[in-house]
């Protein structure tokens, strides 16, 4: 009979197995397992029948009370059924009786996910533009400065965005930095995630000449080195000439478009 049920310990080999056939191996499912399981602010349930799982779903309670939707997959082999929908369902249900807004960030391609929270009400608030480069040592010198969130909506911490509050600047405030020198500076963020998988998000940049631009992504690469993050990504919206500096300088951009990832909300 399939049930969705809370995700244990147990499940882990299926949960890890079934991830391991999305985006082409590089899901990160597997580098936050142990976490979400322990989590008592997270609901990480999947829909079963017996000892069969067929896909998974995750969200947790964000400090300004915003639920965060996060990690819907379906076996590729069980697509078509249904059980990503009833998975949505089924949390958006728990959060029903708490009232408030639940946001998910996806990559724009991700059309499955997509599709099925647009039929539930979900709808897009922001547009962004991520490019990823690993991380090398280059060893460039840089200083600290002042942390300055004007202008800043949401701060991005891997792929989950946090609304720029006191609340969630109380819990996420230790892991943002700001690097530059007189001239311009770059707002960066640490990973929350731990192993193979960490990233560090650029959020903002301020520079009076776009040449300098190149300098200050050397500063955050080189910060991030440090931090052993092992990826250094983009999270801004779109502007063609900051996307051809960063893509000179040795950014991937994974896709020709102005917005490949959508920051989306539902409201109760």
């Amino acid at each position: 009979m399939i049930k969705i049920r809370k995700i244990g310990i147990e499940d882990k080999e299926k949960i890890i197995a079934i991830s391991s056939k999305i985006w082409e191996g590089e899901d990160y499912i597997d580098s936050v397992f142990d976490d979400w399981i322990s989590d008592d602010k997270r609901e990480f349930v999947c829909i079963a029948d017996g000892e069969s799982i067929y896909g998974f779903a995750s969200m947790k309670i964000l400090p300004d009370d915003t639920v965060w939707f996060e990690g819907l997959r379906v076996d590729p082999d069980a697509r078509g059924k249904g059980y990503g929908s009833k998975l949505t369902e089924y949390l958006i249900e728990r959060v029903k009786g708490r009232g408030g807004i639940i946001r998910l960030s996806t990559y724009f391609k991700n059309y499955e996910s997509l599709h099925i929270v647009s039929k539930y009400g979900f709808q897009k608030i922001k547009g962004y533009n991520f490019l990823e480069k690993e991380t090398s040592p280059v060893g460039i010198n840089f200083s600290e400065k002042r942390i300055d969130l004007s202008g800043v909506d949401f701060i991005p911490i891997d792929w989950v965005f946090y609304a720029n509050n006191t609340k969630n600047l109380s819990h996420i405030g230790g892991k943002l930095f700001c690097l530059g020198d007189e001239n311009g500076n770059i707002h960066v963020s640490l990973s929350e995630k731990k192993g193979k998988d960490t990233t560090m998000n650029i959020f903002k940049a301020n520079f009076t000449d776009p040449k300098n631009l190149k300098r200050y992504f050397a500063m955050a690469e080189t910060f991030a080195f440090q931090m052993k993050q092992k990826y250094i990504c983009t999270m801004l919206p779109f502007d063609e000439k900051f996307v051809n500096i960063a893509t000179e300088y040795g950014f991937s951009l994974w896709e020709e478009v102005n917005e490949n990832t959508v920051l989306l909300e539902k409201q109760f």
